[in-house]
């Protein structure tokens, strides 16, 4: 049984379920997106990777001479965790079962990730009432700001993988120069370049206008208090109770987020205020990046990246 494994692993907002629905399916024989229960075998240190792979094997069905992609932009650890261990347990299981697999990673800007992580959590998915400023005070001490250290964990796929098996790309490709993203991606899974690929259609758009940010907050306070009470006479044993309440409130939003926009589009926009912290995570990044350069076919100073 020949099959050739591509593995792409993240990170968050870096165009993850946009490549997952209208370009990943399409360019390999079998594209299978890791649902949560093979995520959470694969993050649980006491499972098997013979489990996994079993598992993934069935969804192969048998077939030779494939080409398979896996999907999943939590295989880069989560953003929610302050656990960087998870990220490289990860690794060593995919390597175990997979040695021979090619890993794809697609990086974003630093500073963009942030905003767009935290704007998405007010405005789409979450229940998220913090200033921006808070909100960046609290990822310092939860982790997220260290898992932005792009090259740590690109080092450790390279180490376990080889390096030309590790294909790194950044987001900013796909607005800026979409043929010169697919065409590095094709050059590395070498598809079908007939390809139909709509890089207009945008999905989970979230907003960056302080107004409408403004308008939700205070809801999303509300909402988290009423999950909470819930929490407190109901005693679920659900880590994140209350399901169906949470995405009903999701589904709100996704509809009415694109209202407010239209209705507020001469808002101010929400950013960075370059003041100590900014600095203080510039030189954190630029340095990072610095490392993360040399795995790169792309000058990240060019796109804008903190640099030295």
């Amino acid at each position: 049984m020949n099959i050739e494994f591509f593995i792409h692993i993240g990170y968050h907002k870096t165009a993850s379920t946009f490549l997952q629905q209208q370009f990943f399916p399409f360019i390999v024989d079998k594209y299978i997106f890791l649902n949560q229960e093979l995520l959470e075998l694969i993050t649980d240190e006491n499972t098997s990777i013979d489990i996994i792979k079993h598992k993934i094997y069935n969804k192969i069905n048998n077939e030779k001479n494939i080409k398979v992609l896996i999907s999943n932009e939590a295989l880069s650890g989560s953003p929610e965790e302050n656990n960087k261990k998870k990220a490289f347990l990860i690794a060593d299981k995919l390597h175990k079962g997979f040695p021979n697999a090619k890993i794809i990673i697609i990086i974003r800007n630093q500073f963009d990730y942030l905003l767009s992580y935290y704007t998405y959590r007010v405005a789409i998915k979450g229940a998220e009432y913090r200033t921006f400023k808070s909100f960046i005070e609290n990822m310092q001490k939860n982790g997220l700001i260290e898992k932005l250290k792009y090259s740590e964990l690109v080092e450790y796929y390279v180490k376990k993988f080889e390096k030309q098996k590790v294909l790194i790309l950044p987001v900013e490709l796909l607005k800026l120069n979409s043929t010169l993203f697919f065409n590095a991606l094709n050059d590395y899974i070498k598809y079908n370049q007939s390809v139909t690929i709509n890089t207009k259609k945008k999905i989970n758009a979230s907003t960056n206008l302080k107004t409408v940010i403004n308008i939700w907050r205070p809801i999303n306070y509300l909402f988290s208090i009423s999950i909470k009470i819930l929490t407190v006479i109901f005693r679920p044993r659900k880590k994140y109770p209350f399901m169906y309440i949470r995405y009903s409130f999701y589904k709100t939003k996704r509809f009415f987020t694109p209202i407010l926009n239209k209705i507020f589009k001469n808002s101010k926009k929400i950013n960075f205020i370059q003041n100590d912290t900014y600095k203080k995570l510039y030189k954190i990044y630029a340095d990072d990046n610095y490392k993360l350069q040399q795995y790169l076919n792309f000058n990240l100073k060019k796109l804008n990246y903190p640099s030295k």
